[in-house]
């Protein structure tokens, strides 16, 4: 007995559209999203070279006056926040 054409028709037409799908998505959507996370992950880079230059600058003025604060423990009073 031979099988119905269709026993053959739809598995390869299924096929078909999931490979078409698969390339549909790997030509369109993919790059998209490399780009998206991509630009992410170089904001994020940003924000820590910014972060590190932050913390260089305050280490910095932290060693330059910290002889000043020592001897004048007052001064410290003064720049604390007051919540």
């Amino acid at each position: 007995m031979i099988p119905p054409l269709s026993y053959i028709l739809i598995p390869a037409a299924i096929t078909f559209f999931g490979a078409f799908m698969g390339s549909v998505l790997a030509t369109f959507i993919a790059p998209r999203l490399q780009h998206r996370f991509w630009k992410r992950q170089h904001l994020e880079d940003l924000r820590f070279m910014v972060i590190t230059d932050i913390n260089k600058l305050a280490a910095e003025f932290i060693r330059s006056n910290i002889n000043h604060l020592k001897d004048d423990p007052d001064v410290v009073l003064e720049l604390a926040p007051e919540f």
